[in-house]
């Protein structure tokens, strides 16, 4: 019965792109906005840990969203189109409020951590402190490129207030690079103004100071991988480089004429007793002496979220608990949603797991 309604929703859902003109005497197919919210409302439906059928129907919702929102490889951004651009937006901001909803509902059990997804690498991850209130970090929040515009009316960006509710959830915020898909300016703002950590690279520290944000002074750029404690948090920091081209076949003699070069800081967090790793956009050769020094100083993560260019490898060497999926939904590079991402059915160690925004899912070390 559920795969029937699904496939009815989808239908009407593709039959609105695009929308055909009102006629006398006739209905108008609905904009394809229409069915952002109900997207969002099947996502919650289906979520993660679905198993056996409702695995299956999550899955087919999975292929939906890359068929929905497949955006072509063309030389204006495909969210400028009259249609897609207000649906995914919609269903962005329909998420992200799921999202802090997440955070702040309280719920996360007093022995686990909570992992929820946000736009292309973003992560926030939740765990109960000592006196049992709640403690949250996010790692690349990004607004997203969502900017409306003359050309784009119809676009639906996150606003201020929005923003504002999602720092008032956050103890720290942790960026890993520049690059707009992963930073969110206003968010750091935000977490600055109110005295709150943000940890970053001197490349975005002194962008902030050169840019006149508040208590910019403040945020902190490691140049050393000793571990740093902060409440229930440890984390550790590598600072290194995404580097847009190499000299070399085998990428370890790294262009630095190359425009594109960013400094990209990769992080290790301790919480809860997990041991979870984002790493951001990383391709910097250095990672690999950083991993190993990880698995020697009991620091291997068993949660990874985002590895960079040396997933394979970095993926091979932790052998995590858990894989996550992150540049997903990333409409920045353009190309499909999930990239025909397989969704790994729940119930076994060591799959990916693609998580939609605003979902979350709670993992017991």
């Amino acid at each position: 019965m559920r795969a029937s309604i699904v496939a009815t929703l989808v239908a009407l859902m593709l039959a609105g792109a695009p929308a055909a003109p009102a006629q006398t005497g006739g209905t108008a197919t609905p904009p394809l906005s229409v069915f952002s919210y109900p997207m969002s409302g099947w996502m919650d439906t289906w979520g993660p840990a679905s198993q056996g059928y409702d695995w299956t129907v999550r899955k087919a919702l999975g292929d939906l969203v890359d068929l929905a929102t497949w955006t072509p490889n063309v030389a204006n951004h495909p969210l400028l189109d009259p249609e897609l651009g207000p649906f995914i937006t919609l269903l962005h901001e329909a998420r992200v409020w799921r999202g802090i909803t997440r955070l702040a509902s309280n719920t996360v059990p007093a022995n686990a951590v909570r992992l929820v997804k946000f736009y292309s690498s973003g992560w926030a991850i939740q765990v109960k402190d000592a006196n049992g209130d709640p403690f949250a970090i996010m790692v690349d929040f990004s607004d997203g490129p969502f900017a409306p515009g003359p050309g784009a009316p119809g676009l639906v960006p996150l606003t201020p207030p929005q923003l504002d509710a999602l720092a008032n959830q956050l103890d720290a915020y942790f960026i890993s690079h520049s690059h707009i898909d992963h930073i969110s300016p206003y968010l750091m703002y935000r977490m600055l103004l109110d005295g709150k950590l943000v940890v970053a690279p001197l490349e975005v520290k002194i962008q902030a100071l050169l840019g006149g944000y508040p208590n910019a002074q403040n945020i902190v750029s490691p140049s050393t991988s000793a571990p740093i404690q902060f409440g229930p948090l440890s984390f550790r920091v590598f600072s290194g480089w995404q580097y847009g081209s190499f000299l070399d076949p085998a990428q370890t003699i790294p262009d630095p004429n190359d425009p594109f070069n960013v400094q990209n800081n990769a992080y290790v967090f301790q919480m809860n007793g997990a041991t979870i790793a984002h790493f951001g956009d990383n391709n910097d050769p250095g990672i690999l002496t950083f991993s190993d020094d990880l698995m020697q100083t009991g620091w291997t993560p068993d949660i990874c979220l985002n590895l960079g260019s040396y997933y394979t490898a970095l993926g091979n060497l932790f052998q995590p608990q858990l894989r996550f999926h992150s540049h997903d939904l990333e409409f920045h590079h353009f190309g499909n949603a999930f990239l025909l991402e397989q969704i790994s059915q729940a119930g076994p160690v060591n799959l990916r797991r693609v998580l939609f925004w605003g979902e979350y899912m709670d993992v017991v070390p």
